[in-house]
């Protein structure tokens, strides 16, 4: 089917056949799938096409005869190749800089613009975006995308404060993303200095930590409470002067600077500004009635799942007492309901609003927005949501609780109370609270089976962005589960109480709702009356070799153990102290890390 273009060269902006290109060349798409990156090479621009609705926009036409096209990983700049250039665009302005090549042709190595290309130049940006490899008529170049060079100062010049792995070749590179003013001047300026840090462990240990995460229950301070007193009221406020009385699931917005989350005796859907940790009140009288409305003028009566769409601007929430599924306008707060008719029950209907749940507990949305999974809890089934119409529709559940497998309403579930989907947005993981089991629905055809991990009470789960792991809490702990050999790998918490830490001396007080943000570092935490942060990627950047902090490393302690994440400091006999005073905790974190492991 078309998505945009008149079929008419032309530069013209505009919606589906509106639009006009002259002669199209290369297409990136951003990793949130929302957006494709266009280069037009006779139109000499670089366009950008919502995949939702076709609407064309230019981004510039500062590059001459682009071709190539490829985008970092954060999603926030394209690498274009042109005529004789390769060139870096910032998706947010539009603005350009040329990296390599001019308007000269020819075949040489080098920087800036003593490099040559030979034709129009086809990049390719590495998946830890530390380079790209560029295709030309007859050569194949790398072209370096950090602008720390090791080996510049590899030796006994170290008070500049670079630093090296081991031998030092022009590979060594790949740990100068420290969070310094050397890497805020050169390719990656826009970008934020936690964002340099985040690639660090990404490059590191891939992006949920896949080979890590046994360590997060040795990694200090793996979990901090980042809003809520604990006080068990509903009061608004920034961090710990904010107050919670069901603090629950919740769900990152894409760009990962909110966090929306039920709070669930509190009958109100709060907001987290996750840069400055303020809370604040999106929709919810904190009555526990029904009622449509905008802001406080809506109210639930015990929210309990959230999801969000897509692009982020649409909230749904399952609100179990009133049997409905509530949709949310996040800009506004503007509360109506999307299905459901209150009376508690059992039935599927076209109109959505007539349809019955019976305390719709969690939900998931499929990744091209147009499904809502919600967890039908007393009903014992999953059931499907269209986003669009309301429209309802059994997916699996035989309405008995059980743990049998099956396709559709020949499976059962017991309780299901949690549920997300894999990003492929081919399968659900669903957690049975009475059966203790993890379910996995393959979501085109209902057939359902059962993983072999047992975890006690499992009250919610998240999946990691590259799908290959599962984060699933119940009974006051936190777990991982590898949904390929469906191996399990305690995170943290134990027991009852209320303790940040790491491993068995972190505490929660009740029920547990999790979500994995998008860069997969980390998870938020919904736990009664506070709102915690539990730490995946054990990797701390920038931390001090220290036994004190207890942070995660891979060998001994000394100026090179932290490779990803420490500046090769110009004073070596601190980093001599401070490694001879960490080596009894680095032999017992050694010890706890593989038998972990």
């Amino acid at each position: 089917s078309l998505l945009a273009g008149s079929g008419t060269a032309g530069t013209t902006d505009g919606t589906g056949a509106e639009a006009e290109f002259s002669s199209t060349a290369g297409v990136a798409i951003t990793p949130d799938g929302l957006t494709a990156i266009v280069t037009v090479s006779n139109g000499h621009s670089v366009r950008k096409v919502v995949i939702a609705s076709g609407v064309v926009t230019t981004l510039t036409t500062a590059v001459e005869w682009p071709h190539g096209i490829s985008l970092t990983m954060d999603g926030l700049t394209a690498l274009v190749g042109g005529r004789y250039t390769v060139n870096a665009i910032t998706l947010s302005d539009g603005s350009v800089t040329t990296l390599a090549g001019s308007s000269e042709s020819g075949n040489v190595d080098g920087s800036g613009e003593v490099a040559r290309f030979s034709s129009n130049v086809f990049p390719n940006i590495a998946p830890n975006g530390l380079y790209a490899i560029a295709g030309t008529i007859y050569r194949v170049s790398r072209i370096d995308l950090c602008p720390v060079k090791c080996d510049s100062v590899c030796g006994s010049s170290t008070g500049t404060g670079y630093f090296q792995t081991s031998a030092c070749t022009e590979d060594s590179f790949v740990e100068c993303r420290q969070c310094t003013e050397r890497c805020t001047s050169g390719y990656y300026e826009q970008q934020s200095c936690q964002a340099q840090q985040d690639r660090v462990c990404r490059s590191h240990e891939g992006i949920t930590c896949p080979s890590g995460l046994s360590d997060v229950w040795s990694t200090s301070n793996a979990v901090t409470t980042v809003a809520g007193s604990g006080a068990g009221v509903t009061i608004d406020g920034v961090g710990t002067l904010a107050s919670f009385v069901g603090a629950h699931s919740g769900a990152f917005t894409p760009d990962a600077e909110t966090y929306l989350m039920v709070d669930r005796y509190g009958h109100r859907i709060r907001s987290i500004d996750l840069t400055t940790m303020a809370v604040s009140t999106l929709a919810g009288s904190g009555s526990g009635v029904f009622a449509d409305g905008v802001g406080t003028a809506a109210s639930f009566f015990q929210p309990y799942g959230i999801t969000l769409s897509p692009d982020g601007t649409k909230g749904f929430v399952g609100d179990i007492s009133n049997n409905r599924v509530r949709k949310i306008d996040v800009a506004t707060g503007d509360v109506s309901t999307l299905a459901g008719s209150g009376e508690n029950g059992y039935e599927e209907n076209s109109d959505g609003t007539l349809a019955k749940f019976f305390y719709p507990h969690g939900m998931a949305i499929t990744p091209d927005g147009a499904t809502l999974l919600v967890c039908d809890w007393i009903n014992n089934r999953l059931r499907k949501v269209d986003v669009a119409s309301g429209v309802t529709s059994l997916l699996a559940g035989s309405g008995s609780s059980w743990s049998t497998d099956g396709t559709g309403a020949e499976a059962s579930f017991g309780y299901p109370t949690g549920i997300d989907i894999t990003p492929d947005g081919r399968t659900a993981i669903v957690v049975d609270i009475t059966t203790e089991k993890l379910r996995k629905v393959v979501i085109a055809t209902g057939v359902v089976t059962t993983l072999s991990p047992t975890m006690k009470f499992p009250y919610d789960v998240s999946i990691t962005p590259d799908g290959l792991t599962a984060i699933a809490t119940g009974d006051y702990q936190i777990k991982a589960i590898n949904l390929l050999d469906q191996s399990m790998t305690s995170l943290a918490g134990i027991d009852s109480g209320e303790a940040d830490g790491s491993g068995e001396s972190a505490r929660f007080s009740g029920y547990i709702g999790v979500s994995v943000a998008p860069s997969g570092l980390y998870a938020i935490l919904g736990s009664v009356t506070r709102v915690k942060r539990l730490d995946l990627c054990p990797v701390k950047c920038n931390a001090v070799c220290d036994s004190s902090l207890r942070y995660y490393k891979q060998s001994d302690c000394d100026a090179n153990s932290f490779a990803e994440c420490i500046a090769f400091s110009s004073s070596s006999s601190s980093h001599s102290s401070s490694s001879s005073s960490s080596s009894s905790s680095s032999s017992s974190r050694s010890s706890s890390s593989s038998s972990s492991s």
